[in-house]
């Protein structure tokens, strides 16, 4: 998508070096430039940050497109065979107020902002291999833009 600025420009011709000898009307020119505006990109980093012992595992995000994160998805397993820890979540305003020098209840991340989210997995009582994949969103539910999938390996101890 492009925006239309209107421009005005005014000539005046002349028959010797320095604006000397004879002169034309001043000549008036109209015109339109298509200024075309910076492409939507979604972007983010995500890491491991720790698990609290009330099941709860923290990653780290930064926003590092230009439009605002709005929603997200997360998929986490933890361990093998019969013993696998799965969340399946979906949520709007995923991310911590007053975490990490956020405002309290600012569920939305800009472009360029870090901010902490957690994810509750359940109670892990040994060291657990686990996997997490997030798509972030640029909408609520699901909407708008989304991140490719990204991936974050974690050991919890």
């Amino acid at each position: 998508m492009s925006e239309s600025v209107q421009c005005e420009a005014e000539f005046t011709f002349f028959s010797e070096d320095n604006a000397g000898g004879l002169a034309t009307d001043t000549i008036q020119v109209q015109f339109t430039v298509e200024v075309a505006e910076e492409a939507q990109e979604i972007g983010a980093q995500v890491s491991y940050h720790d698990y609290q012992e009330d099941g709860w595992a923290t990653f780290s995000v930064q926003n590092t497109g230009n439009v605002t994160l709005e929603s997200m998805q997360a998929i986490v397993n933890c361990g093998t065979g019969p013993f696998v820890l799965h969340t399946e979540i979906r949520g709007n305003q995923p991310f911590l107020g007053g975490w990490s020098g956020r405002p309290p209840g600012d569920p939305r991340l800009e472009a360029g902002e870090g901010a902490v989210l957690a994810v509750e997995i359940g109670d892990v009582s040994e060291s657990v291999q686990c996997e997490a994949e997030f798509t972030f969103f640029s909408e609520d539910n699901g909407g708008g833009l989304s991140t490719d999938t990204i991936q974050v390996q974690f050991v919890i101890e």
